[in-house]
């Protein structure tokens, strides 16, 4: 229950986004159900950096939102949000500790290095080249 309560504080969040009508539509097709619009609309704002986007992206991944459920990727997300300055990284760093509990060391290697490849490619190299509809 509490992971959930955090994970919906992500999205409560989510409003105080510099790209704020790019969001509210990507928020507004999530609680519509529409997740493959969701994930397209959180994709270039992930990658343009907006730490709301990421952890919204993450919480698709956590709780499998229309994709596939993907711990690693939920946890890598979550945590390319909790690096940010802004005021949603407080709720990510939680979030990805509540994943985290949930993974194997190994996963959990992994996921840091993809994190690390997202960051260093400036958000090229992140997975998010389509929508994995499940």
């Amino acid at each position: 229950m509490r992971s959930s309560l955090l994970l919906a504080a992500a999205f409560a969040l989510a409003t105080t986004a510099s790209h704020a009508g790019d969001l509210a539509d990507a928020n507004a097709a999530f609680d519509h159900k529409d997740y493959a619009t969701a994930f397209a609309l959180y994709q270039p704002l992930a990658k343009s950096g907006t730490a709301e986007a990421q952890s919204a992206i993450g919480a698709m991944y956590f709780f499998g939102n229309g994709i596939a459920k993907n711990p690693s990727r939920a946890y890598m997300w979550f945590d390319l949000a909790a690096r940010s300055p802004s005021p949603v990284a407080t709720v990510a760093a939680t979030n990805r500790e509540i994943v985290r509990r949930q993974m194997a060391a190994s996963e959990i290697r992994d996921a840091d290095a993809m994190a690390a490849q997202c960051l260093s490619s400036r958000y090229e190299q992140c997975g998010l080249t389509h929508f994995a509809a499940r």
